[in-house]
């Protein structure tokens, strides 16, 4: 496995664990809650992104010493474009959809929501495409 691929994997186990945590965070939040300040939520959210992509890196670094200072090849920026393209219609859905409900309802916070899922599940989607695209040999 190439530390391009297992940098995917690192990010992909970041990202949803991530998504898991604001969505049970979100989710459990009742009427009364639900228009409260949200950043104590969303800094949480950032650091187990970050903390998470941090260790897996080094890791991965230190696993394949080698290969996390090569220059992508020709393979590496197809699949990364490939991945990116595809994935991009998921955060744009996303948004607009958001933006809709926000000229339906009036509401800002799920405009937010709409927004930061839709971005999250957009980089799971190009993190997992990256993983199917390095197995099946694009």
């Amino acid at each position: 496995m190439s530390y391009k691929e297992k940098s995917a994997w690192v990010m992909c186990l970041a990202l949803m664990l991530g998504a898991l945590f604001y969505g049970y965070a979100v989710l459990g939040m009742t009427a009364q809650t639900a228009h409260s300040p949200l950043t104590g939520i969303v800094v949480i959210y950032v650091l187990i992104i970050v903390l998470i992509s941090i260790v897996g890196h080094i890791i991965a670094a230190l696993v394949s010493v080698d290969e996390a200072e090569a220059v992508a090849d020709e393979r590496d920026k197809l699949i990364s474009v490939r991945a990116n393209s595809a994935s991009s219609h998921i955060l744009g859905l996303g948004v607009i959809t958001g933006v809709l409900m926000y000229l339906l309802g009036g509401d800002g916070d799920l405009l937010f929501h709409f927004a930061l899922v839709s971005l999250t599940l957009s980089s799971i989607a190009e993190y997992a495409l990256k993983i199917y695209f390095y197995r099946s040999g694009v």
